[in-house]
């Protein structure tokens, strides 16, 4: 297999691996930097199986030339690679996007309509107790939980789906799992990280990470330039000695970078509909409210991804109490590295503020939405209002005619009356009584009106009353 850097441009339609092994000892030679680039093996389906299963990439090397390297159980290592002690192997699983559908991860099987078998990461409960052989994800969690690279704890968190953090301290070893929400369209890792102590020396430990990534290239364009920023920290008090807790604490950092950018973008676009609220049509206003419920919508993802990073948070520096308890003694007390726990705390404190910004964020999303509502309730009202006008002044244009129709065509007109045959006047003498009437029924209609306005006033006016009873101090 070549060795290359995890391409960015390849895997969004299959799954890919890329391993890599390293420790303490090399990096300190490099002068406490990660080399630039990296070297990745990209494996197949069965060289990510055999990357868990064998002890060391070392040990495969020099098995033939010097002799067996594996006798009894216990390791022998070989000191010229640098691999004697504090090893760090992690084997990166690229995910493909989803075809269909909020799935976390697709396996490439996914995309074959013929075949049967789903990922155990897009399934929230597995139809049997068996998985499908032919899905390269589910036979690497298999794999995996039988080296016991991962643990029950983090197989449930993949085939529930589950965005949370935690650590498990054990004789044994130290497990720290992550995974992030799936189903908001933002980045995603699902992350085992081990910390397996040696049966011999317990200042002496391996680390064993699998992490899944989605989409491909997120490791390559975002993680790798936040882990080789800095130098490798190794500040560590005696008695502990430089570890590799510094790939979940940079998982935290990226996603805390990722919250602010996006909550940045979200703030931008509420500024230009700030400046671009006037005079507007209704359908202009029906396309602002459909941006605003999107951007409402990303609000509340970034405050679920908020809530996890916090708890990441939390939970590594839990992790970082797990390494001091497990190398103090009576005697003496460890002490974790300051600039990992700094490292922390300043992401801490950055989603502190982040936390108002999505708050002040979603009261501007909420007050542009009210004033959507009223100009388009405004737009509405107008339209209504020249629609009565117009029928207003139709009213007015035929009243005149009608009611002179109407009134020439009552019967106390006669108007045969006056010519050669007929000596009875025009009008009728009744004509008082139609005025009379007309007077006084006017005048019942005005006053009944008048008092059904008062009481409705006087209702609404008490309702409003009761409303308000008790909301003040």
């Amino acid at each position: 297999m070549a060795n290359r850097t995890p391409p960015s441009t390849q895997g969004h339609d299959r799954v890919e691996f890329y391993s890599c092994e390293t420790s303490v000892a090399r990096i300190e030679r490099a002068g406490w930097n990660i080399p630039q680039p990296t070297k990745w093996k990209s494996r197949d389906l069965n060289g990510a199986i055999n990357f868990i299963t064998q002890p060391s990439q070392a040990c495969g090397r020099h098995t033939e030339k010097h002799g067996e390297v594996i006798a009894n159980g216990v390791l022998k290592r070989d000191r010229r690679e640098l691999l004697t002690s504090n090893r760090f192997r992690i084997l990166i699983v690229n995910c493909p996007q989803p075809s269909a559908g909020p799935s976390l991860i697709e396996s490439s099987s996914s995309s074959d309509s013929s075949s049967p078998a789903k990922s155990a990461l897009t399934k929230s409960k597995p139809p049997d107790n068996h998985e499908p052989e032919d899905d390269p994800l589910c036979r690497v969690l298999k794999v995996a939980r039988n080296s016991d690279w991962i643990d029950e704890h983090f197989d449930s968190y993949v085939k529930n789906n589950t965005a949370s953090s935690a650590v498990f301290d054990s004789p044994e070893s130290i497990r720290l799992i992550a995974q992030s929400p799936k189903d908001d369209g933002f980045p995603f890792f699902s992350l085992a990280f081990t910390q397996r102590f040696s049966e011999t020396r317990q200042c002496d430990s391996d680390w064993e990470c699998l992490v899944f990534f989605r989409p491909a290239g997120l490791w390559d364009h975002h993680v790798v330039p936040l882990l080789t920023r800095n130098p490798f920290p190794h500040d560590y008090p005696e008695p502990l000695q430089p570890d590799f807790m510094v790939l979940p604490v940079t998982l935290l950092r990226w996603q805390v970078d990722d919250i602010i950018n996006e909550l940045n973008k979200d703030k931008k676009s509420l500024m230009n509909h700030d400046r671009g609220f006037g005079s507007k049509s209704v359908e202009e206003f029906k396309s602002i409210k459909k941006v605003l419920f999107e951007l409402r919508q990303k609000n509340f993802f970034l405050s679920h991804r908020r809530d996890f990073a916090r708890e990441l948070a939390e939970t590594l520096q839990e992790t970082f109490r797990a390494i001091e308890r497990r190398h103090s003694s009576p005697d003496e007390t460890a002490v974790y590295s300051p600039s990992m726990i700094a490292r922390v705390a300043s992401q801490q404190a950055m989603l502190k503020s982040v936390e108002r910004d999505l708050e002040t964020t979603a009261s501007r999303i909420q007050s542009q939405l009210d004033f959507a509502d009223g100009q388009m309730r405004e737009a509405f009202a107008r339209r209504n209002s020249t629609s009565m006008s117009v029928i207003a002044v139709v009213t007015v244009a035929f009243l005149p005619a009608t009611f002179m129709a109407t009134v020439f065509s009552m019967g106390i007109f006669d108007w045969h009356a006056g010519q050669p045959d007929n000596d009875t006047t025009i009008v009728s003498w009744w004509i008082w009584l139609y005025i009379v009437l007309s007077i006084v029924l006017t005048a019942i209609i005005v006053v009944v009106w008048r008092l059904a306005s008062k009481r409705m006033q006087r209702k609404l006016a008490k309702e409003s009353d009761e409303n308000w009873e008790g909301k003040w101090p």
